[in-house]
C-alpha cells in the first residue's frame, strides 16, 4: 500500500501543474516544475536551442520561398525549353505532391521520431532542388519540382510540431512566411536577370544543408519498437487513398483555366473523384484502419478542430491570392518590372512579420489566442476590401497603408491558429491536427490562388472586350511589360479594364476573410499554455 502512494506521490510530481481558469478552461503551466510528457524527450537550452530554432525557422523559409521564387522566372524557363505548354506544370508538380501528403507527415513523425522524418522530409527537399538546377529539360525540372514537392509536404508542418512552445517562437518560424513571399519575386528577379534561373534552386542547397546540419545538434532518444514493427504500424491504404484524393483535387485548381477548362471532362472527373475517394478514406479509417492517419475522432467530437483547419484554409486562400495577384497588379497598372513589384508588396510582410512575431509573444504571456483569430479574420477582410479600390491613380500612402492592413490581419491569425489547435488537443494527437492545419493551409493557397484566377480572367475578358477588343487576356496576364509599349490610348484602355476587373475579383479575398472569422467565433478555447521553450523531436 505504501509502495503505491509513494508511486503515486511520484506520478503527480512530473504531471504539469493545472490550475482552473473556469468551470471549462484549465492552465497548463510548465514553468511551476511540471513535466509536459510530449515534450520530455529533450529540452535543449541557450545556444543549442536556438541553433535549432533557426534550423526550423530556415525550413519553412525554403518551403515558402519555393512557392514565390519562380513567379519572376517562368517565362525564362520556357524560353530555355522552348516549352511555354509545360509552365504550369512547374508548380502544379510542386503543389500536388505537397499538398497530398501534408497530412501523412504528422502520423509518420509519430510512428518513427520527429527527427529522422524531419531529415527525410529536407532530403527530398534538397535533392529535389538539385535535379531542378541542373535538369536538361522541362521533363526532368517537372521531376524535380515534384521530388521537391515530397520533402516540402513535410518541412512546414513538422517545423510547427518540433517547436512546441505554443506562442513565442512559433510566431517567430511562422513569420518566415511574409520573408520568404517578398524575397522570392525579387530573388528570382535577380537571379534571371543577373545570373541564371537556375539559381532560383540552386540557392536552396546551401541554406538547405544548414538546417539540416541543425538537426544533428539534437540528441534524440531511440525511436519506440523496432522497424519492422514501425513499419507494420503505418496505414498504408489510408494514405495512399487520401494522397490520391487531395491530388484529384489540386489538379483541376491547378490547371483549371490554363490547360483545362473549367467544365471540361477532366476537371469535373478530377472533383467528383476527389469526392469520392474521400469518403472511401473515412470508411478505411473507421473500419479497417488500426493507427488511422488522422483521428477521425478528434474531427468530429472535438469542433475546435475542423473549425481551425476551415481558419487555415480560408487564411490560406485570402492572403495567398493578394501576395500573388498584387504584383501583377503593379506590373500592369502602374508600369513596374517584376522585381520592383515584389519589392511594392514589403508593406504586406511587414504587417505579416509584426503581428505574426508579436501575437505570439502576447499569446505566451496572457495565454488567449481567440481575439487574435477573429479579429486578425476581420483585420484582413479590411486589408482586401481595401487593396480592391487600388487603381491608377492611387497613392504611395494607399499602396502602403492597405497593403500594410491586409498583412496585419493574416500575421496574427497565422501564429494563433498553431498555438490554438495544439492547445486543443490531447499531447498525444498534436503532431496529427498539426499537419492538417498545414495541408489546409496549403490546400487553402492552391484554392485562392484559383479561384481569384478564374474570376478574374472571366472579369478581364468581358472588360477587355468592352474597353480594348482585340487584345487577348494572355498577352496583359503573361506578357505585362508590353503593355507600356502600345499607344496611350489603348493603354490607358487595357489597365482600365484590369483595374474594373480587379476590383470585382478582389471581392472573393474579402469573403474568404470574413468567413475565417466568422469560424473563429465559434472555436472555443478551453486552456491556455504557458511556459518556457522546449523542443520535441522524438
Amino acid at each position: 500500500m505504501t509502495e503505491e502512494i509513494d508511486k503515486q506521490k511520484l506520478e503527480d510530481s512530473r504531471a504539469p501543474t493545472v490550475s482552473t481558469v473556469d468551470a471549462e478552461s484549465t492552465v497548463v503551466d510548465v514553468e511551476s516544475g511540471g513535466a509536459d510528457p510530449f515534450l520530455e524527450p529533450s529540452k535543449p537550452t541557450g545556444f543549442q536551442f536556438y541553433i535549432i530554432l533557426l534550423g526550423l525557422s530556415l525550413s519553412v523559409f525554403l518551403a515558402a520561398l519555393d512557392q514565390t521564387v519562380l513567379v519572376t522566372a517562368t517565362v525564362a524557363i520556357g524560353e530555355r525549353f522552348d516549352a511555354f505548354d509545360d509552365i504550369p506544370w512547374i508548380g502544379t508538380a510542386y503543389f500536388l505532391i505537397s499538398t497530398a501528403l501534408a497530412p501523412n507527415y504528422g502520423k509518420l513523425s509519430d510512428i518513427f521520431g520527429r527527427k529522422i522524418i524531419y531529415l527525410l522530409a529536407l532530403a527530398f527537399f534538397v535533392v529535389g532542388s538539385l535535379i531542378c538546377g541542373v535538369a536538361p529539360s522541362m521533363l526532368v525540372l517537372i521531376i524535380g519540382r515534384a521530388v521537391a514537392g515530397i520533402g516540402a509536404g513535410g518541412m512546414v508542418g513538422l517545423s510547427f510540431i518540433i517547436i512546441a512552445q505554443r506562442g513565442r517562437y512559433q510566431g517567430i518560424v511562422g513569420s518566415m512566411f511574409g520573408i520568404a513571399s517578398i524575397v522570392g519575386p525579387i530573388a528570382g528577379g535577380y537571379f534571371t536577370d543577373h545570373l541564371t534561373w537556375r539559381w532560383c534552386f540552386f540557392i536552396n542547397l546551401p541554406i538547405g544543408a544548414v538546417a539540416i546540419a541543425t538537426v544533428f545538434l539534437f540528441q534524440s532518444p531511440p525511436t519506440k519498437g523496432s522497424l519492422r514493427e514501425n513499419l507494420a504500424r503505418v496505414d498504408y491504404l489510408g494514405m495512399a487513398v487520401l494522397m490520391l484524393a487531395i491530388a484529384a483535387l489540386i489538379l483541376p485548381l491547378q490547371l483549371g483555366g490554363n490547360s483545362w477548362e473549367w467544365a471540361s471532362g477532366q476537371s469535373i472527373g478530377c472533383f467528383v473523384a476527389g469526392a469520392v475517394l474521400l469518403i472511401v478514406f473515412v470508411f478505411i479509417e473507421k473500419r479497417f484502419a488500426k493507427e488511422p492517419v488522422v483521428a477521425l475522432d478528434i474531427m468530429f467530437q472535438n469542433r475546435n478542430v475542423p473549425l481551425f483547419v476551415f481558419v487555415a484554409f480560408m487564411a490560406g486562400a485570402a492572403f495567398m491570392s493578394l501576395i500573388y495577384y498584387i504584383p501583377i497588379y503593379f506590373q500592369i497598372v502602374n508600369g513596374h518590372s517584376a522585381t520592383r513589384a515584389g519589392i511594392d508588396t514589403i508593406p504586406m510582410v511587414m504587417g505579416f512579420v509584426l503581428t505574426s512575431i508579436a501575437s505570439g509573444q502576447l499569446i505566451s504571456r496572457y495565454g488567449i489566442y481567440t481575439p487574435f483569430l477573429y479579429g486578425g479574420g476581420a483585420v484582413l477582410a479590411v486589408g482586401a476590401g481595401l487593396m480592391s479600390t487600388l487603381d491608377a491613380d492611387s497613392s504611395t500612402a494607399k499602396h502602403v497603408g492597405f497593403l500594410f492592413i491586409g498583412g496585419l490581419g493574416h500575421g496574427a491569425v497565422m501564429t494563433a491558429r498553431t498555438i490554438g489547435i495544439q492547445a486543443s488537443v490531447p499531447t498525444e494527437h498534436i503532431a496529427i491536427v498539426t499537419a492538417l492545419s498545414s495541408f489546409g493551409l496549403s490546400f487553402g493557397s492552391v484554392m485562392g490562388i484559383a479561384v481569384v484566377g478564374s474570376v478574374m480572367n472571366n472579369l478581364l475578358t468581358s472588360k477587355l472586350a468592352e474597353y480594348a477588343p482585340g487584345v487577348p487576356v494572355a498577352l496583359v496576364t503573361a506578357r505585362a511589360s508590353e503593355i507600356y509599349n502600345m499607344p496611350a490610348p489603348l493603354k490607358d484602355a487595357v489597365t482600365r479594364a484590369y483595374v474594373e476587373a480587379q476590383h470585382e475579383a478582389f471581392i472573393a479575398p474579402v469573403v474568404m476573410a470574413v468567413a475565417l472569422a466568422l469560424a473563429a467565433v465559434f472555436i472555443k478555447q478551453t486552456r491556455k499554455v504557458t511556459g518556457k521553450h522546449a523542443v520535441a523531436m522524438e
